[in-house]
């Protein structure tokens, strides 16, 4: 499943794969929670064939966005 992202969605991984919940992820990239869900999960979902937002973190945690490096 390697897939090409934009830094946004790779930060979006990141913050995931850290736990962060969507409420989270959006304070700590200047949106609004909507946004989070609409803009990426949603998307991300999509782009990587998964159906849920635990598949989505398990994703971004095999595929080493959890790490410091993002």
């Amino acid at each position: 499943m390697d897939k090409e992202f934009t830094d946004k969605q790779k930060a979006y991984l990141h913050y995931l794969a850290q736990g962060f919940s969507d409420s989270e992820i959006a304070r700590k990239m200047g949106i609004v929670r909507d946004a989070v869900i609409s803009n990426y999960r949603d998307r991300m979902l999509s782009k990587t064939y998964l159906h849920t937002r635990s598949e989505l973190v398990e994703y971004a945690k095999q595929n080493g966005y959890g790490e410091a490096n993002g």
